[in-house]
């Protein structure tokens, strides 16, 4: 049996320890966070949530974040068997609530969803546990805590939890759930089970589609909470243990792309039409064009960082945007979107 997302994540945090895992944007620099210091995170997340009164197979949403904290505490609720139900940051309350009652959440990641939203929802949410905030909680009225104040508490009882911590992490198996949801490209939820299983099947796929790109870095700007965009850009790279480049939304693609060098991206549908802005157009065969063809290749990759070997799209690129890559060695990869139930 192949490994688990769970059991890669550590068996390259172990492997690649100093090397980087993750390059997240900040103050208009691209940070880099090797493997320990993520599998750290994540792992003292995950106790923090067993002492919190944590149990395999409880729901842990995710609301998404810039900060890198959201990722440390996805791979910590996954390590301790707890399913993960990835949300959109606009997710209306009366549909919260609705799929708070099919699968009643023990923990809420907030990211930058403001927390006074549960207060409508309090009443009906009586699995609670702990929502959890990146910034220090500023109001007692909600069942809230820090992310540092989870790690600190995973810190300080990693003794008494660590057999526990060690029997989940190595005794999840391909057929566990993962997510008992999943998010299609349009936002649309489906009660379609995401199992490891299936995560290993679709990087394995996308794998085969790259076959001959040396993938050391992968870029991304999407929406993590569409399922497709999260396997892709989050979970293949752990499986490949290359870095992921989380990409703020806002500056120029093009300083970013050179900032990162990635070899492979996946854009958002805005960051796809920037970067057909620099694409040239496709000129005929003759021996000038040919000139043009070469200065045009040379400059793409000035813009580009040089490494741009694939784009991963999520099937609605046009066959102009396709040709374009191509004419400059570009492969463009489509996404499935996930299969219905």
């Amino acid at each position: 049996m192949s490994q688990t997302l769970v059991q890669r994540f550590y068996e390259v945090a172990k492997q690649a320890a100093e090397k980087t895992a993750l390059r997240v944007e900040y103050d208009g620099r691209y940070h880099p966070l090797p493997w320990w210091f993520v599998k750290s995170k994540a792992k003292h997340f995950g106790i923090g949530l067993l002492e919190a009164g944590a149990a395999p197979g409880d729901y842990f949403y995710i609301f998404p974040s810039a900060h890198p904290a959201a990722i440390y505490a996805e791979l910590g609720a996954l390590t301790m068997g707890l399913q993960s139900l990835p949300l959109p940051a606009d997710l209306p309350e009366a549909d919260f609530a609705r799929l708070a009652a099919q699968f009643p959440p023990s923990f809420i990641f907030l990211g930058e969803r403001d927390p006074a939203f549960l207060q409508n929802c309090l009443p009906k949410l009586d699995r609670l546990k702990r929502a959890v905030s990146v910034a220090e909680p500023t109001s007692e009225a909600l069942p809230l805590q820090s992310f540092r104040k989870i790690v600190n508490s995973g810190i300080r009882h990693e003794a008494s939890h660590y057999s526990t911590y060690r029997s989940l992490r190595e005794g999840s198996n391909e057929t566990q759930i993962l997510s008992p949801i999943r998010i299609d490209f349009q936002g649309r939820l489906e009660e379609n089970p995401l199992r490891f299983g299936d995560v290993n099947e679709a990087a394995a796929n996308l794998s085969r589609a790259a076959a001959g790109i040396k993938i050391r870095r992968l870029f991304s700007d999407v929406d993590f909470s569409r399922s497709a965009y999260r396997i892709a850009c989050l979970y293949w790279p752990i499986i490949l243990g290359v870095e992921s480049a989380l990409a703020q939304r806002e500056g120029s693609l093009s300083t970013q792309l050179r900032l990162v060098k990635p070899e492979v991206a996946c854009l958002s549908e805005r960051r796809e039409q920037e970067l057909e802005t620099l694409l040239p157009v496709t000129p005929p065969p003759g021996f000038w064009n040919g000139l043009r063809h070469r200065w045009d290749k040379r400059r793409f990759r000035l813009h580009s960082g040089g490494r741009l070997h694939a784009l991963l799209y999520s099937g609605n690129l046009e066959e102009k945007f396709r040709e374009k890559l191509a004419f400059l060695d570009i492969r463009s990869l489509s996404l499935p979107s996930p299969p219905p139930q």
